[in-house]
């Protein structure tokens, strides 16, 4: 069974391994950023009204 990625990173963290931990910074804001925009297209699908008085 393969390790999970945020246990790399926390693992890097202890080792100094600035590199690891800066690509995981950067993987989470992506992933992050895709995340976002989607949720609010779910979010305008599924509750139609949000938003109107």
């Amino acid at each position: 069974m393969r390790p999970l990625p945020s246990r790399s990173w926390l693992n890097a963290s202890s080792f100094l391994r600035t590199d690891v931990v800066v690509i995981g910074i950067v993987l989470i804001g992506l992933i992050a950023w895709v995340f976002d925009p989607g949720m609010r297209a779910l979010e305008r699908w599924l509750v139609p009204w949000k938003g109107r008085a």
